[in-house]
């Protein structure tokens, strides 16, 4: 069992050969203050075989939050939209003029 506070972004990483070891450091590391993040994959819960890894971030850091830019439909751009229709293609070749 392994558990290290990283110096460089404070989160706190856990490292286990068993279940029961890993949930439980788990469980200390909410009560301390973190939480899981499910949102990044260098962060996520990985597991292969018995060896157990995660990375719980502090519950202080902020979620990344998308901010939707809309534009109202009454606004001209100024862009003007070109619509080119150009003949069906046709199939097979002409007949010829005999």
């Amino acid at each position: 069992m392994s558990i290290e506070i990283q110096a460089h972004t404070g989160n706190m990483k856990i490292e286990s050969y068993n279940l029961a070891e890993f949930l439980t450091e788990i469980q200390e590391g909410i009560l301390q203050g973190f939480r899981l993040d499910l949102q990044t994959n260098e962060n996520y819960p990985y597991g292969s075989g018995s060896y157990y890894s995660t990375i719980l971030v502090p519950e202080s850091q902020e979620k990344e939050e998308k901010i939707e830019v809309s534009q109202p439909e009454d606004v001209d751009t100024g862009v003007e939209e070109v619509v080119e229709t150009l003949p069906a293609p046709t199939r097979g070749r002409k007949p010829s003029k005999k």
